[in-house]
């Protein structure tokens, strides 16, 4: 299975069945070369934290509804 192919089934599986007892009303994807061609996973987003010694790219928070 290819990698576009696992995140188009976990994008499904999330806006169907939600996360946490949760529903998912916004995903947002990653804006790597290999993947924004492909409109099914729009929108797309990169947001990085640069740290002293790593970095993280942290989830959006409208990503899951308000708890």
């Amino acid at each position: 299975m290819r990698k576009l192919d696992v995140i188009l089934k976990i994008h499904k599986f999330l806006k169907a069945e939600g996360l946490l007892q949760r529903q998912v009303s916004r995903i947002y994807t990653d804006t790597h070369p290999t993947l924004v061609e492909t409109k099914a996973l729009s929108p797309f987003q990169r947001f990085t934290l640069t740290l002293t010694d790593f970095s993280a790219h942290p989830v959006p928070c409208r990503a899951i509804q308000r708890w």
